[in-house]
């Protein structure tokens, strides 16, 4: 009698352990204006991690029910994460590239360099970079990318480059508030019509203060892109918003957007699987005259030792 009492309440407290984090995760989205409850929910891993622990424990059990309804919550949360490439386009006319890269300690080594050159692209962000290039690695960039802009950090805003094959013109630095600045320039890129470009990297909301922060300086960017009011525009950057958070999908109405999982890389020495990253590094496009779209974006693991992977970006045409 007392065994099976003893399973009975096993069976009830796994149902429990359910249906709990189900209702919390929904219970959540009704108060995503908190600054933690946002960051949890924007984190689709962390449930996704928790039901595939306990559908392996209800498995060992033989609770065939709860595991079944384990599995299929892992599935859902699996679903919500973003993936590690995202193919828009099967064919894509006259493309040309983006990459961008935010950077771990705002330095890179001689090798990570040369793993930038080599991938290839026709214009790459780099953000949260600080330093000087040593001689033969200035030499290497400008014969790939003779046209340069470099924003030096501050006490407030870390420092960003854009380095392009093609022209870069009308390059300034704009407030977005609190003494943040973020880039604008009118970019070239043959055989395309040329599009301005903005970039930015925000803080991400660690704590309150900065979440408050966060959120205003991405109105600050937003202003300034509905300000300019281009038909051709490109927004790269670390917002530091995931794609997965609630706010996401009312940033930039009119633009394109194609999020893939770019950060964390590692929970200390362990790689991580795409589906517990977060997707922070984004592009948005808006092409109302020439019709340009993102073909496909695509995480590059060739980028040794960073902590955000670096997002391979294509614009073309359909």
């Amino acid at each position: 009698m007392t065994f099976v009492l003893e399973t009975l309440l096993l069976r009830w407290l796994l149902w429990g352990a359910i249906a709990v984090p189900i209702a919390a995760w929904g219970i959540f989205h009704l108060y995503h204006d908190i600054w933690w409850v946002e960051n949890v929910i924007s984190i689709p891993g962390i449930f996704l991690s928790y039901f595939a622990l306990l559908s392996i424990a209800t498995f060992a059990l033989r609770y065939w029910a709860h595991f079944v309804v384990g599995v299929c919550s892992s599935v859902v949360f699996l679903m919500m994460a973003e993936p590690e490439q995202q193919q828009v386009l099967a064919h894509c006319a006259t493309p040309v590239s983006v990459g961008q890269l935010t950077l771990s300690d705002s330095t890179l080594s001689d090798e990570q360099w040369q793993q930038l050159i080599a991938t290839g692209v026709d214009m790459l962000v780099i953000q949260n970079i600080d330093g000087e290039l040593s001689e033969d690695n200035a030499k290497r960039l400008n014969a790939v990318f003779p046209h340069q802009y470099k924003m030096a950090a501050s006490s407030t805003s870390r420092g960003q480059w854009l380095l392009s094959r093609f022209v870069l013109s009308n390059i300034s630095q704009f407030s977005i508030g609190y003494g943040h600045h973020a880039l604008r320039a009118v970019w070239h890129p043959v055989p395309q019509k040329q599009i301005t470009l903005v970039s930015a990297l925000l803080p991400y909301p660690f704590d309150q203060a900065q979440w408050i922060l966060r959120n205003a300086l991405l109105r600050g960017v937003e202003s300034q892109v509905y300000l300019d009011d281009q038909n051709e525009m490109l927004v790269v950057g670390n917002l530091s918003i995931s794609a997965t958070n609630l706010r996401f999908s009312g940033l930039f109405p009119g633009f394109e957007t194609a999020p893939v999982a770019s950060w964390p890389t590692h929970f200390g020495e362990v790689a991580l699987p795409y589906f517990m990253m977060l997707s922070l590094d984004h592009v948005w496009l808006k092409s109302l005259q020439s019709g340009r779209r993102i073909c496909s974006r695509t995480t590059e693991r060739s980028i040794s030792g960073e902590m955000h992977r670096m997002i391979k970006t294509v614009i073309g045409f359909r």
